[in-house]
């Protein structure tokens, strides 16, 4: 998996911690050493509101990750974007 390797990559170079950022349950990898719980304030797509969340939490239950709670808005800047969307 692409995120495993750069994870790997990044731990072998430096001793930073490895924080995710995820997208979706789909980029969570118990290799890093914490992520960024992420709630979407503005938001009104329920997978994003609550959806994501519900997969993710057993994943991240079973893990020895740092949990960190964000919540987070996106903020209208006149057009379309791929985080809006």
């Amino acid at each position: 998996n692409q995120i495993a390797h750069i994870i790997y990559t990044i731990k072998s170079a430096c001793t930073i911690p490895v924080v995710l950022f995820p997208g979706s349950n789909m980029h969570i990898e118990g290799d890093a050493d914490a992520l960024l719980f992420l709630s979407l304030i503005s938001g009104r797509n329920p997978e994003f509101l609550i959806g994501q969340h519900v997969i993710a939490a057993p994943i991240l239950k079973k893990s020895a990750m740092e949990i960190l709670p964000t919540g987070y808005m996106l903020v209208d800047a006149g057009k379309a974007t791929t985080v809006s969307y």
